[in-house]
């Protein structure tokens, strides 16, 4: 069964991609500012500190543009296709 994205909620598309953003931004910049403040400038440290915040601002405010963008696009060209298939769950194998 083929369907196709005609449209994607611009808010709520570009709050969850900024949370994932800062979420990843925070796992990664928690250590490495623990490691800078150790060994490196206390300054800097605090830099990556505020900077997942800087990414929870900015990619909200791109995929916001993207999405709103993207409607645009598909109003007139259409959206994004793709195939969905149904799977029977009792036919599935459960590979061990």
């Amino acid at each position: 069964m083929r369907k196709q994205v005609k449209h994607i909620s611009v808010h709520q598309s570009s709050k969850v991609i900024a949370l994932l953003y800062f979420l990843i931004a925070l796992i990664i910049c928690i250590p490495v500012s623990a490691v800078i403040f150790i060994y490196g400038d206390k300054t800097q440290a605090v830099g990556f500190l505020i900077a997942p915040f800087a990414y929870l601002v900015v990619s909200y405010i791109l995929f916001s543009f993207v999405s709103w963008i993207y409607n645009r696009i598909a109003n007139v060209f259409g959206g994004i296709e793709f195939t969905i298939e149904t799977i029977d769950e009792n036919k599935v194998e459960i590979k061990k």
